[in-house]
């Protein structure tokens, strides 16, 4: 099993993550095999695994479990319970919108207010096989201290959201999701959606809209969200913000190229009991925040890719000039 060392700096002048991580998709095969026993015991079969120092921790199912790898024993097992802090855009996942249509038997209706928050059970280990923006998906098991506050927590990158698990609760103390696009692939949009297109076409094609029962020529959107972890407000507490951007495709009768912001909102975590309570913080205050500190969009988390070849520079996708955002570029 490979070792590796994985260092991001979430924010400056912001506590650094720095975990030791075993790539869980070649393990070494004497230690997978004392886990697997050990795993057998309980009636599981570990997919992804990561060396704690005292043990390996894994996730099987929707389930993270610790083992002694030495003795082939099961030390512990949690369920990974989705985090009801974790909230959407309500246009964020067109798909959704999609389903209901189709159960109505109706056209496609977005919501009218695409960037109203709202609460949807996040499920973290998804079977999706496509591989977010960055690759961070590649390596899905990390463990460390991701908030410098003297306990590791398991960090789990399951499709484009980021769980951080703690052992120490025994829950999930904070999630979020750092990327959904809806755009449809450019190779299959011709195909779909065949030319002549009108002025009022979008320039850039929903996925959702290219489903065989909906097929409407929507546009593109897609949203990507940045984390920041300091003591923003001046207590004693930690504190996380959550600065998310939401875009959408312009149309073919408009000049400008690419996408165009529809909405943005940073939120105000702070670490209360071992976990992460929203609080009530405008976006204007938490954007001060970040200000003050003089951190700007590519210094939060994530930012940097993972994907071979592109490792260390900033993920395109998020930093696009397309995105006719200057805050993506600073």
């Amino acid at each position: 099993m490979k070792m590796m060392i994985f260092s991001i700096c979430l924010a400056f002048p912001i506590h650094a993550l720095s975990i030791e991580l075993k790539d869980g998709l070649g393990p070494d095969d004497v230690l997978w095999g004392k886990l697997t026993a050990a795993d057998f015991e309980a009636g599981y079969s570990p997919t992804f695994a990561v060396d704690a120092g005292d043990g390996v921790v894994y996730t099987y199912d929707s389930t993270i479990g610790k083992a002694n790898y030495e003795k082939g024993v099961l030390l512990d097992a949690w369920p990974i319970h989705p985090w009801p802090g974790h909230l959407f855009f309500a246009g964020e996942y067109a798909a959704a919108a999609e389903a209901a249509s189709i159960a109505r038997g109706g056209d496609l209706e977005l919501p009218e207010n695409p960037t109203e928050l709202v609460s949807r059970v996040a499920s973290y280990l998804s079977l999706d096989s496509t591989m977010p923006a960055g690759c961070l998906k590649s390596i899905p098991l990390r463990y460390g201290d991701f908030d410098s506050d003297g306990t590791s927590e398991v960090v789990l990158f399951a499709g484009a959201s980021i769980v951080f698990f703690s052992p120490l609760n025994e829950e999930v103390i904070f999630s979020y999701h750092y990327e959904l696009n809806d755009e449809l692939i450019e190779d299959v949009v011709k195909e779909i959606f065949p030319p002549p297109y009108s002025d009022s076409d979008p320039q850039y094609f929903s996925d959702s809209g290219a489903d065989v029962l909906v097929m409407q020529k929507l546009p593109a959107q897609k949203s990507y969200s940045k984390i920041f972890v300091s003591n923003f407000d001046g207590d004693d507490a930690l504190d996380i913000i959550l600065w998310r951007k939401m875009y959408r495709s312009n149309l073919r009768s408009e000049s400008v190229s690419g996408f165009h912001m529809i909405g943005e909102v940073a939120m105000h975590y702070e670490l209360v009991e071992g976990g992460y309570a929203l609080q009530e913080t405008s976006t204007i205050d938490a954007l001060t925040w970040l200000d003050d500190k003089k951190l700007t969009w590519q210094q939060g988390f994530p930012s940097r890719s993972e994907c071979p070849g592109e490792e260390g520079k900033l993920i395109p996708e998020m930093h696009d000039p397309l995105l006719n955002d200057p805050d993506v570029l600073r």
